[in-house]
């Protein structure tokens, strides 16, 4: 899951981001596998099938990825993943 995990607004919202943020306190090695920060979304495609992001906004690592439904806060895109030659 890419997202700005170190927003400190996450905690004072009830909502799926605070949820996912606060069980990374109950197993860490799983929250660094499963929660990625945005800056990383360029070696989140390596070897991966299609990727289904939700995102606040498009970056430039996946400026290739086709949006699928825009919604009030957020978007959702489809992205191809990368075979591990084209990857940094």
């Amino acid at each position: 899951m890419l997202s700005d995990w170190d927003d400190p607004s996450i905690p004072t919202r009830d909502n799926w981001r605070k949820e996912l943020h606060d069980g990374v306190r109950f197993d860490r090695a799983a929250g660094a596998r499963q929660l990625w920060p945005t800056a990383r979304a360029e070696a989140l495609r390596c070897g991966a099938g299609t990727l289904w992001i939700v995102a606040k906004a498009p970056t430039a690592a996946l400026a290739d990825a086709q949006l699928l439904l825009r919604g009030r806060h957020a978007l959702l895109l489809r992205a191809p993943g990368r075979a591990a030659a084209d990857c940094p």
